[in-house]
């Protein structure tokens, strides 16, 4: 089953990040622009397995041991 998830207001900043974070969206979306027939987030809508939110579509923070620093810094 799959989800459809529509730009909103509320929801416009985490679809942008999403955009952003997402690099052949991104470039899809540039292209669209240039062309003129983008006419913008408020047309926008992702479709995601069921479950799934814009949260889940953003790259999530590298947490690894190695990317933490000392602790003695």
């Amino acid at each position: 089953m799959e989800t459809t998830i529509r730009a909103t207001p509320e929801n416009a900043p985490l679809m942008r990040k999403v955009i952003a974070e997402w690099p052949e969206l991104n470039n899809c979306i540039d292209s669209l622009r240039q062309q003129g027939v983008f006419p913008g987030l408020r047309v926008m809508s992702i479709t995601v397995p069921e479950g799934c939110t814009l949260d889940d579509l953003i790259k999530p923070h590298d947490t690894t041991e190695k990317n933490k620093g000392s602790p003695n810094e």
